[in-house]
């Protein structure tokens, strides 16, 4: 009896390690449910998806906002967008369905990494091009990619990236 007590303290004492282990590898994921589609940023714990719906958990989870949100008129859903600002980059969202999504989102130096090709502010543009392969769109001083449900743009001045632009593509 003592014996089948202590084996199964053990087991339960691995199964709880174990678990645990598990959970600390996990990544937190109030924003996007599927981490393998393209247009995600990884901010600490946290990704962010493009047209992932805006909470308060979700902006708190982006860290402190730099200076107070901004309100425009959206003509596509007759509502207001809100920019919302941050260190390093800026987020925008619309409404729709009393719901708020993010519309777009505004890299503006090197602390956060374009998507999953390591792209920063700062990079050079052949840098672009070997990460993305010919944009969909090249003009002088911006490079756009189309994806499925947003662009990517590349603004660049002196051969560099200045900013990075992911646009939503509102339907």
């Amino acid at each position: 009896m003592k014996k089948t007590l202590q084996i199964a303290t053990i087991c339960m004492l691995l199964i709880l390690l174990v678990g645990s282990l598990v959970s600390c590898n996990q990544k937190e994921d109030p924003i996007q449910d599927d981490p393998n589609e393209a247009g995600y940023f990884e901010f600490g714990n946290h990704l962010f998806a493009v047209d992932g719906e805006v909470t308060e958990a979700t902006l708190a989870s982006l860290g402190t906002q730099t200076k107070e949100p901004e309100e425009a008129p959206n003509c596509a859903f007759d509502s207001q967008n809100i920019l919302y600002s941050f260190s390093g980059f800026e987020v925008e969202t619309y409404a729709k369905n009393g719901k708020n999504y993010f519309y777009a989102i505004y890299l503006l130096d090197d602390s956060i990494v374009a998507d999953r090709e390591n792209i920063v502010v700062g990079a050079s543009k052949e840098a672009v091009i070997a990460a993305y392969g010919e944009a969909t769109d090249a003009k002088e001083g911006s490079l756009t990619y189309e994806r499925e449900d947003y662009s990517l743009v590349f603004f660049l001045r002196d051969g560099k990236v200045t900013r990075i632009h992911y646009l939503f593509k509102v339907q």
